[in-house]
């Protein structure tokens, strides 16, 4: 893989999530960076847009969406909206397929959904609203974050009842997520489109934010002679939080011993060798 930009000083794992999705898009896309290029972005942007201010960026499409349900947010996005061309939709996922779906039909699809709950029932509907309509019809990137921490008592009746009921602990769901989410994803693929789609893990990661949180990212495209489904290693993102000096020192001495540089700057070799490995 490339180098890849992330920023140390705030959110490092936030930061190398978002550096990883973006990668992928181009390498599963190879867009053009024109405005009007067919493949759209839709998100969760909230009100700061910082997905969609990155995506623009990076590939200069103006084919953006963000969805919004709440009211207040809804209205801080509109006051603070970056670009005119950033079309916001007020609701869930359900009520942007069926405002906005005929706007990206024909075109190749980057869906973020990024939760900041829990695996609650909002997050199975919505991946429910999404392979019962068309949306999948052309290749998609879809990826999707949520808190990875597990109790028993606040499970929502929908998650309760999909969960194998041996899932009492949360190493038992940690294995879960690793193993068995990807056939809920699966499972939603095919009945809608039987065996003519294939569902590629393309990035599967646990990490630390502002909580516990996992990643998965999935290449949905026509099947061919491929297999129905196929599964990505997992990975952990343990970046550390660096002030500009300290990844400076670190960028500058990549080819030095990591015990040694830790012991510098007063990190800990693997903060140090977790730098070196992204850079």
């Amino acid at each position: 893989m490339s180098r890849i930009d992330v920023n140390y000083s705030d959110r490092p794992n936030k930061s190398l999530v978002r550096a990883r999705m973006l990668h992928i898009v181009e390498e599963t896309f190879h867009p053009k960076h024109e405005h009007s290029e067919n493949l759209s972005f839709i998100t969760f942007s909230g009100f700061r847009f910082i997905d969609s201010i990155e995506f623009y960026q990076r590939f200069n499409i103006r084919n953006i969406y963000s969805i919004e349900c709440d009211n207040d947010r809804y209205k801080r996005a509109k006051f603070n909206c970056p670009y005119c061309f950033i079309n916001i939709t007020k609701g869930k996922i359900k009520d942007f397929i069926d405002e906005k779906y005929s706007l990206v039909a024909t075109m190749k699809k980057v869906i973020f959904l990024d939760y900041e709950s829990r695996l609650i029932d909002e997050i199975i509907s919505d991946l429910s609203a999404l392979f019962s309509s068309g949306f999948f019809d052309t290749d998609c990137l879809l990826f999707i974050t949520f808190n990875r921490t597990f109790a028993i008592n606040a499970l929502t009746p929908r998650v309760k009842e999909l969960l194998p009921n041996t899932i009492k602990t949360s190493e038992a769901f940690k294995s879960w997520l690793s193993d068995g989410f990807s056939y809920l994803v699966l499972d939603d693929l095919v009945r809608k489109y039987k065996e003519r789609k294939q569902l590629k893990e393309i990035l599967k990661a646990f990490y630390r934010d502002t909580s516990s949180m996992v990643i998965f990212g999935y290449l949905v495209q026509d099947k061919g002679a491929s297999n129905t489904f196929e599964s990505t290693e997992l990975e952990e993102f343990n970046l550390p939080e660096l002030t500009f000096l300290e990844a400076n020192h670190i960028h500058n001495n990549l080819g030095g011993n990591p015990d040694a540089i830790a012991g510098e700057i007063g990190l800990s070799p693997k903060d140090v060798e977790a730098y070196i490995q992204y850079s």
